[in-house]
């Protein structure tokens, strides 16, 4: 999505903006979680007195997710807001604009990756996986807790040294 910038009339007036993105399939090939929908970007953007943008998006993301505890999928709208303030010429430190046009593609895809959560969990309180036997604690109660100084668990030993 591309925002033509009009410095004659834009200066100190922010504009809002709407669209429906596409990100790349592969965007987020370093993790499992899978985008279901395409993304809804809203936002507004404000050309200031020095030529810079100060631009705020909203991106909200319809997600299928896998828990970091159970391993169960299960679908939630990933959303952040973000801004940042856009240069006219290049910089390590911001995003820039050129001839006039700000590409926000580049901008929301980096974003979307940046804002990834470091963990998802499908619900607060999550029970996991039984280190023993390998079931979802959410679903299946087991006893493994109980029979956990079975000599045969190879875990009982690391067990005793931590305590």
């Amino acid at each position: 999505m591309d925002l033509i910038i009009n410095k004659s009339q834009d200066i100190g007036k922010k504009k809002h903006f709407e669209f429906v993105y596409n990100p790349p399939t592969d965007l987020l090939s370093f993790c499992c979680h899978v985008p279901t929908d395409q993304a809804k970007i809203t936002g507004s953007y404000t050309l200031n007195d020095d030529d810079s943008i100060s631009l705020y998006l909203i991106v909200n993301l319809p997600m299928r997710w896998f828990c970091d505890r159970c391993g169960d999928s299960f679908e939630k709208n990933y959303y952040f807001e973000y801004t940042d303030d856009i240069l006219p010429e290049p910089s390590e430190d911001h995003y820039n604009y050129e001839d006039n046009i700000l590409s926000l593609d580049h901008i929301v895809d980096e974003q979307i990756v940046l804002n990834i959560p470091n963990r998802v969990l499908c619900q607060p309180n999550c029970a996991g996986i039984c280190p023993i036997c390998g079931n979802n604690r959410n679903y299946n109660h087991c006893d493994c807790e109980q029979k956990q100084n079975n000599p045969k668990n190879p875990f009982a030993e690391i067990k005793d040294k931590l305590n």
